[in-house]
């Protein structure tokens, strides 16, 4: 039998833009039913670890990388979620 493994970080929560389909309200709902359904057990918690450039280079443009880090390094804010 395969194990099936949940990546989960209490920062996730933060990804409140609204209208994005990654909302903290998607993933309050998966939570919500995962517990009502016992389903915990089953799973396997990964530890979770911030991207390294390498690996977000793999799925994202170079200038989009950049852009975002520079962002970051204002404190953060919005792209709004066509960008990406």
């Amino acid at each position: 039998m395969k194990t099936v493994g949940y990546l989960y970080d209490p920062l996730f929560l933060e990804h409140t833009y609204p209208g994005h389909p990654e909302s903290d309200k998607r993933l309050r709902a998966v939570i919500n039913l995962l517990q009502q359904e016992n389903m915990f057990d089953e799973l396997t918690a990964l530890n979770c670890k911030a991207a390294t450039e390498a690996e977000l280079a793999q799925v994202h443009r170079h200038d989009y990388i950049s852009e975002v880090m520079s962002i970051a390094g204002y404190g953060g804010g919005h792209m709004g979620w066509t960008r990406i």
